[in-house]
């Protein structure tokens, strides 16, 4: 988790570990933003978005084959184990009440804290190539405006 939002990745992984990772080349890193703060893969709170409309389903961490159907709208079908027989669980608060179509408002990325800056400069710099440095862990502005009334 970070301190921005809790489905952000809070670590840096080099490109060619995640392009060995797998023997048919199936993962390959996608670059989502850049320093410069454009933002090239969308996000949007979709909990927030979808919580009026919809319930928590209870135990997912156990249920190991979720089917959706387009002809019951709401529900899901799930599975603990491939021989169980299949439950029909219900969703929706409301059956009568579709959730908006619409996408919900952008969430801009928070950045990165101050502390968060800090330990990156003070603590992961030195692991970083010299010409990556500057991007990947630049000096904190707290460190700067420290250095400034020092």
């Amino acid at each position: 988790m970070t301190e921005g939002l809790p489905q952000q990745i809070n670590y840096l992984v080099d490109e060619g570990v995640v392009q060995a990772s797998t023997i048919s080349g199936v993962n390959i890193p996608q670059l989502v933003g850049n320093e410069a703060g454009n933002v090239f893969v969308v996000q949007y709170d979709w909990q927030s978005f979808l919580a009026p409309y919809f319930k928590p389903l209870v135990g997912i961490l156990k249920l190991h084959h979720l089917r959706f159907n387009s002809n019951k709208p709401g529900s899901v079908f799930v599975k603990e184990t491939v021989g169980d027989v299949e439950k029909e669980i219900q969703l929706l608060k409301n059956v009568a009440q579709l959730p908006p179509i619409q996408l919900p408002a952008p969430v801009a990325p928070p950045g990165i804290g101050l502390d968060r800056q800090w330990y990156l400069f003070n603590k992961i710099r030195e692991f970083c190539s010299e010409e990556k440095q500057d991007v990947t862990c630049p000096e904190s502005l707290h460190s700067m405006s420290l250095n400034i009334f020092s």
